[in-house]
């Protein structure tokens, strides 16, 4: 599942939301976890719970090929995982 936040989003940001959410869709990398998806100027920032961090990783590297995007913020946790500190990588 994709979750899209709206609270105050400039229309660019919004059209790069639905696009990244649009692609990840397509690919089905979200098939069993929940994701949440901001943005700001450019910079998508992913969190929420995923089953595997192979999904985690394929979920940040299809999000950093989508047009638009200068920077993805990885906040994703893997269900089950006692590592946090993973969470909160940022990759320009």
């Amino acid at each position: 599942m994709i979750t899209l936040p709206i609270y105050s989003i400039d229309s660019a940001s919004r059209l790069l939301q639905e696009r990244v959410a649009l692609h990840l869709q397509n690919r089905q990398l979200t098939f069993g976890g929940r994701v949440k998806i901001e943005v700001k100027q450019g910079a998508v920032t992913l969190s929420g719970n995923v089953p595997t961090y192979y999904q985690r990783q394929m979920i940040y590297s299809a999000t950093k090929h989508v047009a638009g995007v200068i920077k993805v913020v990885d906040q994703m946790s893997v269900e089950g995982s006692e590592d946090a500190s993973l969470g909160g990588r940022i990759i320009a």
